[in-house]
């Protein structure tokens, strides 16, 4: 796994840890919805230095 890959799946983990905030059903159910979009994009090999801060 490449760096700006593990901080994107670090800063996706994150997003969990605290649940970011949310504390609705609909804020969860988004929340859900933001964490498999960010997975499926990272499985997908779409994540770039940029999306995480770094440039290569």
């Amino acid at each position: 796994m490449e760096k700006h890959e593990r901080l994107f799946l670090e800063d996706t983990r994150d997003i969990l840890i605290g649940y970011d905030g949310y504390n609705t059903v609909e804020g969860l159910k988004a929340l859900i919805d933001e964490t498999r979009e960010r997975l499926t994009k990272l499985l997908n090999g779409e994540i770039k230095p940029d999306d995480v801060g770094l440039i290569k």
